[in-house]
């Protein structure tokens, strides 16, 4: 993390007796609180590397599922994953192919939202490029396109996708009026014996078919795109765009207004992200949450969870 930030979030102190009052970073340890930020509460825990070792990684496989059952679902919200279009190639490629099918992943735009988009390559690049003055990049003049797993199954994707330094969990809260209804088929069109294996067979697909429709008309969506992509309206590739998260950093929780945290939680209650820039796990949210954390991790500990740093 950047200096200033890491004054902030700084080690924890020796860990006390339960009976004396409580040490907030000892009692957060591994992540540590950017307590001077008082907009949100953010919390950052490093990581020694990404790809995530592996012992690391279990240990966040087991927090992250902990975190979804107890803290989010506590406030009606549901998690919605993210993933990198450029840590795909080459270690997710493989599996990213194989599962596409199965979790319909749909592409859209992840963007730091106080700075523009790349600009296009121009003649002065090509000419730069050519006479070998820099060499071809392409991450450095392609948007942060990302991709949204339309059929979330948040144990399974991020048992497969975590720990590469690419993917977002944002926490969001379903809207009730947009809910997928239960495919309810006649109990009569059972009796048909031309029919009824068709029935059997297909009943699951339909309601997954139903619910992936619902999903696409989220409110979310269209919003996200209002908010985050104002300044992108005349962009050509604006129209094609179905939804633009934040890409942030801790820095950039430091950098931003009031007015830029409303936007931001508006749009969801949680954001878990895997930030290499900060060599960690960034972990933000308006809801106060701090009690809630260090009792879950407490409990971890107790049960012989504890993070490998």
């Amino acid at each position: 993390m950047k200096q200033n930030d890491e004054q902030t979030l700084k080690a924890p102190s020796p860990r006390r007796s339960r009976l004396q009052p409580l040490d907030r970073q000892e009692s957060l340890s591994p992540w540590r609180r950017a307590s001077q930020l008082q907009s949100c509460q953010l919390y950052w825990m490093p990581v020694s590397e990404f790809p995530v070792p592996f012992r690391q990684r279990q240990w966040l496989l087991q927090f992250c599922s902990r975190f979804s059952e107890a803290i989010a679902a506590k406030r009606g919200t549901k998690p919605q994953l993210f993933l990198q279009m450029k840590v795909i190639h080459p270690n997710l490629r493989d599996i990213f192919i194989k599962t596409a099918r199965e979790f319909s992943p749909i592409i859209g735009l992840s963007r730091n939202p106080f700075v523009p988009l790349p600009a296009l390559p121009d003649e002065k690049y090509a000419e730069a490029l050519r006479k070998g003055e820099i060499e071809y990049d392409h991450k450095a003049i392609q948007p942060n396109y990302c991709y949204w797993f339309l059929y979330a199954e948040e144990l399974r994707q991020r048992e497969l996708f975590f720990g590469h330094g690419g993917l977002t969990t944002l926490y969001i809260k379903p809207d009730e009026e947009n809910k997928p209804p239960e495919i309810k088929i006649p109990a009569r069109a059972y009796k048909n014996p031309m029919l009824r294996p068709l029935l059997e067979q297909n009943k699951d697909k339909l309601q997954r078919v139903t619910d992936g429709a619902f999903a696409l008309q989220s409110p979310f969506l269209k919003q996200s795109k209002q908010l985050l992509g104002e300044d992108l309206k005349e962009d050509p590739q604006y129209p094609g765009l179905l939804f633009i998260i934040p890409l942030l950093s801790s820095q950039l929780f430091f950098r931003a207004t009031d007015e830029d945290f409303k936007k931001w939680f508006s749009l969801f209650d949680f954001y878990l992200h895997e930030s290499p820039e900060d060599k960690g796990i960034l972990l933000a949210t308006a809801h106060d949450i701090e009690q809630e954390l260090a009792d879950m991790l407490e409990q971890m500990k107790e049960e012989g969870l504890s993070y490998p740093e």
